[in-house]
């Protein structure tokens, strides 16, 4: 426990533990997929516009 966190102040410590929870939190709460799934929806369209020349 640092010198500041024993006097009533926030120590590094606990600040870099409130900011990355909150993002680790709302990641899990999250309902996206952990990778993208539309690649292969995408590359079709674009490759089609590729051979039409468009």
């Amino acid at each position: 426990m640092s010198g500041a966190h024993l006097y009533g102040f926030p120590s590094v410590d606990s600040d870099l533990d409130t900011l990355t929870a909150r993002p680790e939190d709302a990641g899990d709460a999250c309902a996206l997929p952990d990778v993208p799934s539309a690649r292969d929806a995408l590359h079709d369209p674009v490759v089609r516009a590729r051979l039409t020349g468009r």
